[in-house]
């Protein structure tokens, strides 16, 4: 009888993998002033409601971003704010490795396996002009990173993030394409 109980906990093991998505630390936008993807171009103020829902034990910090990418076009990448997958999570990657930062804050946590947090995020970006005629493409990202005060050698202080990649962590990055609307008539 026993050997006939392990032989079925086995096999029910093996049909019953979580799929990535519910196996990896992610990261979300809950919502956000700039939620639907358009913005005017120039200085924003961003206010973002953001959730981790820990996978393991990890300590780090959540960043909330507005990166620029000249070397992205408009719409090269498809990216679901709303479905958090592993693709999504590669293409923010891509972006994260070509893309410069234009505001940001970031939350330290600690967390642990089916932990879910909330965290507001409140920072000043700034938003250039798009489009295909403009080059270059403009994404909200919230991602998970190192981030270490540093000072400088003339005394002033500067933040680094060392943004953490699927490759590096098993950790699921969200965001969104933004667009001026002059981008959108193009």
């Amino acid at each position: 009888m026993t050997l006939l109980a392990a032989s079925l906990f086995t096999l029910s093991g093996c049909l019953g993998t979580p799929p990535i998505e519910e196996s990896w630390t992610m990261m979300e936008i809950a919502e956000s002033n700039v939620g639907s993807g358009v913005v005017n171009e120039g200085a924003v103020s961003v206010s973002m409601k953001g959730r981790i829902t820990f996978r393991e034990i990890l300590t780090g910090s959540v960043v909330a971003d507005i990166r620029h990418s000249a070397s992205i076009a408009p719409g090269d990448l498809e990216i679901d704010a709303e479905n958090p997958s592993l693709s999504s999570a590669q293409q923010i990657d891509l972006i994260l490795q070509n893309s410069t930062s234009t505001g940001f804050t970031s939350v330290l946590v600690t967390g642990f396996d089916h932990l879910v947090r909330g965290m507001d995020f409140q920072f000043d970006a700034s938003i250039p002009a798009m489009g295909d005629s403009l080059g270059g493409s403009t994404f909200l990202l919230v991602y998970f990173a190192d981030v270490e005060e540093i000072e400088l050698e003339s005394g002033q202080d500067s933040i680094v993030v060392i943004p953490i990649l699927t490759t590096d962590e098993k950790v699921l990055a969200s965001g969104i394409e933004l667009r001026t609307p002059a981008s959108l008539q193009e």
